[in-house]
Parts: structure tokens; C-alpha cells; sequence
């Protein structure tokens, strides 16, 4: 709760408020200190809530565009999986008799169900829960797929981020001679979530979803709005994440971050090479809604 909390604070909008506040004490003893950092808040703020802004962040985040169906013919069955990422629970969710998924979460098992669909391999749903529940991820993945008629084989249930996604799943897919993981996440999620998996060893075919990076065509761009806002903290979240990872693991900074030469000539070889789905139409909510 403590952890949630400190890094609600520390993204925006909240920290947006958090130096307005902090501007408007200093402005008490320091005027143009305090009015300088209450500018800097309100200021960003309305950048982050500009879907122009949005575009900008995002795009570098979602280097790997849609999976191409014949890529998913081409894996071999006996050594490839589809592995889900969890993307959060909803914790009010009085309609259930449990906690419900997260639209994050939501999104992954639709896409998972349509990969599958294109290429039938067994499914493993990867995500842990929070501690004062006994709801897990993985157990409501895994039963809203067996609904769907896509029961997983495996569950992984004890992660709690993405490194531990991707430590604990290899583990388990490894023990069934798995080698190759088609992997569902958000398209923003996929530039950490996938050098976690290659940092286990495992061969990485990304199945994005939920792109974001779309933008409008016209003067709408530069309207702020509050999907935008929000999506940006998402983002920005995502990149702090990033560079957390490559700061504490080895493995991840060399598969996130891979030398020119090696990263032309395994992109060549696998024919793979990461390219920016800006072009992908915007997946984001209406504002209207």
C-alpha cells in the first residue's frame, strides 16, 4: 500500500499538484522560486494532457508492431508457448464474487484468445495478486479463458512485476521443453517486457495490443484531454520502469540495449527488426466516453 502510494505521488497528475502545492508554500518566503516551480506544474500538466504529447511518448514505447499470422504458423508446437501477461486486478468489483481484472488485464485475454485462434499452443497466464487478497492474476485469467474455451496449462501465480513474470514462467516452461514464447502485452509494455523474457533465456515472437501511439489527424491533437493525461503517466511510469531494470539487471540492460552490430545481425537473422507502430490506429478510449 505504502509502495502504491509513494509512486501514485510521484507520476502524473498527482505530482502535477504536488509541486503546485510545493510552489505555492515556497511562494510564502521565495516568490519567484515558488512561482517558477508552480509554473513548471501547470505547465506540464497541460502538455501531459495533449494527445500530440501522448503521440511523442508512446511511440518510442511501442517498437514492435502487430504479429504477423505468418509468423505464428511458422513455430514449431512442440517447443513454443503463448504466455499472457497480467495487467492488474480491480479491486471494487462488486458484480463478481471476487475481485475482477483490470482493462489492462481484460484486453490481454481477448487478444490471447485471438492469437490462439491463429496459432493453437498451450497458454500460460503469468501474474501474482495483491497481498491482503487471496485473488491471483493468473487464477481469473485462467478462468475467464477456460470460459472462452481456451483452458491455460499452466499458471503462474507468484509474480509480482514483470522481471519476476518473466524468471518464474521461463522456469516453468522450461521444465516442458519450451523454448519460444509468443507474448501477449500492451504494445507500451512490450519494450521491458520483452528483454525481461530474453534475459531468461526464452526466444521472444511479441504480440502487442492496446497500441496508443495513434493520434488524431487534425487540430484535435493539440486539445487537451484527460485520456491523454493519464495515458502519459502510464507511459511515463513504463519508462521509469525501464530504466530501473537496466540499472538493477545485467541480463536486461544487455538484451534491452544490445550492441549495434549484434542487434542488426540478430534482427537480420530472425527477421524481427523492431520498428514503431506509429502507423497503428489509436486504440485509446473516446474522450467523449
Amino acid at each position: 500500500m505504502i509502495r502504491s502510494l509513494l509512486t501514485q505521488l510521484a507520476l502524473p497528475p498527482a505530482l502535477n499538484f504536488v509541486l503546485l502545492l510545493l510552489g505555492l508554500l515556497l511562494m510564502l518566503r521565495y516568490r519567484r522560486l515558488g512561482q517558477g516551480v508552480a509554473a513548471f506544474a501547470l505547465v506540464t500538466l497541460l502538455l501531459l494532457s495533449l494527445p500530440w504529447v501522448k503521440y511523442q511518448v508512446h511511440v518510442a514505447l511501442e517498437v514492435y508492431p502487430p504479429v504477423e499470422p505468418a509468423r505464428l504458423q511458422a513455430l514449431d508446437a512442440n517447443s513454443s508457448a503463448i504466455v499472457v501477461l497480467g495487467g492488474g486486478l480491480r479491486g471494487f468489483a462488486p458484480e463478481y464474487s471476487h475481485e475482477g481484472l483490470a482493462d489492462n488485464t481484460l484486453r490481454r485475454v481477448l487478444y490471447a484468445v485471438e492469437v490462439a485462434s491463429q496459432r493453437p499452443l498451450p497458454v500460460l497466464v503469468s501474474g501474482g495478486g495483491p497481498q491482503d487478497s487471496d485473488d491471483t492474476e493468473a487464477a481469473l485469467m485462467a478462468q475467464m479463458l477456460g470460459r472462452m474455451n481456451l483452458a491455460p496449462r499452466w499458471q503462474e501465480d507468484r509474480s509480482r512485476n514483470t522481471w519476476e513474470n518473466a524468471e518464474f514462467s521461463a522456469a516453468l516452461l522450461r521444465q516442458a521443453g519450451i523454448d519460444t514464447v509468443v507474448l501477449v502485452t500492451d504494445a507500451w509494455h512490450m519494450r521491458r517486457a520483452v528483454p525481461c523474457f530474453e534475459a531468461q533465456g526464452m526466444k521472444v515472437v511479441p504480440a502487442p495490443t492496446g497500441f496508443r501511439s495513434g493520434t488524431y489527424p487534425d487540430l484535435r491533437t493539440l486539445v487537451p484531454e484527460r485520456t491523454a493525461l493519464f495515458q502519459n503517466g502510464d507511459a511515463l511510469r513504463e519508462w521509469l520502469g525501464v530504466l530501473a531494470y537496466a540499472l538493477s539487471y545485467d541480463s536486461f540492460r544487455n538484451a534491452a540495449f544490445p550492441s549495434s552490430e549484434s542487434a542488426i545481425s540478430e534482427s537480420t537473422i530472425s527477421g524481427t527488426m523492431a520498428v514503431p507502430a506509429a502507423a497503428a490506429p489509436d486504440q485509446s478510449p473516446s474522450p467523449s466516453r
